[in-house]
């Protein structure tokens, strides 16, 4: 689509399958297009700042998103847009053979971070917080550096109150980010009181936590 808008684009992939396919699609279409075969999570093939749109997809085939993050975050020149997609990690390992007949059903417990298809791809569930907190960090560390900061004066999570206040003095965020902040918390309250891993002082009745 974007070739044939007149961008200039090229296409990572880690199978050659896929990017054969992108080839024959150049040629039927009659557009041009450049395939490198390669990791998303090294995209040292690419100098600095090298593109202005990075379309990403396929996330679930890495362990750790933010090791695509940082890849990213180089290759893309200022003020470039990053665009990438992941599935709902509530139904992440989701599949046909959840069908009961009357719907899909989770099967899969929540805390389960990775499964092995039947056809032997390994997938990787990644949390909410994993997913925009990676992005919130690497923008924060940016402008963290620009402005001559170092890491502990930001703060190195954006749990921190003090990162999330930076957030805002840097126009990166308004109070909605505070309110995904807290909501973020409650989630991952309930989801280890849900898997039996509550800490003491949580709510948890003492009788019922584990040993």
């Amino acid at each position: 689509m974007f070739s044939l808008l007149g961008a200039r684009v090229t296409v990572l992939d880690l199978a050659e399958g896929q990017l054969e396919g992108d080839r024959r699609a150049a040629a039927h279409y009659g557009y041009s297009v450049r395939t490198v075969q390669g990791d998303m999570r090294d995209l040292s093939a690419f100098a600095e700042g090298s593109f202005h749109i990075v379309y990403g997809t396929g996330m679930a085939y890495v362990p750790d998103a933010r090791e695509v993050y940082r890849e990213v975050a180089r290759a893309l020149a200022p003020g470039g847009l990053y665009r990438v997609d992941f599935t709902n990690p509530a139904v992440e390992f989701m599949d046909a053979s959840d069908w009961d007949g009357a719907g899909y059903r989770i099967t899969r417990p929540y805390g389960q971070k990775q499964r092995r298809r039947e056809d032997g791809a390994v997938e990787f569930r990644h949390s909410v917080g994993d997913i925009f907190n990676g992005l919130l960090v690497r923008e924060v560390r940016r402008r963290a550096e620009a402005l001559g900061m170092n890491e502990l004066e930001v703060g190195t999570s954006p749990d921190n109150a003090n990162a999330v206040s930076f957030y805002k003095r840097q126009g990166l965020a308004d109070e909605s980010l505070t309110l995904g902040t807290e909501l973020g918390k409650q989630h991952d309250h309930h989801r280890d009181d849900l898997r039996g891993r509550s800490s003491p002082g949580s709510g948890c009745p003492p009788d019922r936590r584990p040993p």
